[in-house]
């Protein structure tokens, strides 16, 4: 294969990239689970951390042995906390849902870093943002934008109601989601499964 064929192929699978990363839907809710104990996923990818948050403690993002600080939810959740990580690679779909219905009660950017664009895990200090969502329980769902794009579009304000499976936003080219939610949630998902945004039940409140 010559140069100007691998440039075309490059080119060609670079767009296919863009576009694929860039899927999102209107301001349209995705609700096809029933019940209102059941949290469903923000993201499409698979599950790469499920970490135990103490109570009091600030969350902290783990990733191969890098770390990122969640430092603008202290004092935004009360008593013991679980965090799942999802990891999204480039062609799947980028759109962020909520997991829960409720009240959007924070909504905090976090321009990060910009760290180099090809470090597996820089994404971890690059940009993000934080958003508290007050339902039958409070959660906090944090999109973190990629390694090579880097950018996050919020498509919602502070103090609207919002249905689970309504976009938040999309992450453009983006690396992952974190979802913070209170520890006595019943987790439904492993480290290394696939979930899909608005359609995979991640975990349920007890109790109710």
């Amino acid at each position: 294969m010559n140069f100007r064929n691998s440039l075309v192929l490059a080119v060609f699978f670079s767009i296919t990239v863009m576009v694929c990363g860039c899927q999102t839907l209107g301001k349209t809710p995705i609700d096809i689970a029933a019940g209102e104990n059941l949290i469903v996923s923000p993201a499409e990818g698979r599950i790469v951390t499920i970490a135990e948050v103490g109570e009091g403690e600030i969350p902290v993002v783990r990733d191969a042995g890098k770390t990122a600080s969640l430092t603008e939810l202290g004092g935004m959740l009360k008593g013991k906390c679980r965090l799942v990580l999802i990891f999204m690679r480039p062609l799947n779909y980028h759109g962020v849902l909520s997991p829960i219905s409720g009240e959007l009660k924070m909504i905090t950017h976090v321009p990060g870093r910009f760290r180099n664009l090809f470090g597996r895990y820089a994404y971890l200090e690059n940009e993000r943002t934080t958003i508290v969502i007050d339902g039958n329980i409070r959660i906090a769902v944090i999109p973190i934008a990629g390694y090579l794009y880097r950018r996050i579009v919020c498509q919602v304000k502070p103090e609207e109601r919002i249905l689970r499976g309504w976009p938040l936003g999309k992450i453009i080219m983006g690396s992952a989601v974190a979802v913070v939610l209170p520890a006595e949630c019943e987790i439904t998902v492993r480290t290394g499964d696939r979930v899909r945004a608005g359609k995979s039940i991640i975990a349920r409140t007890l109790g109710q």
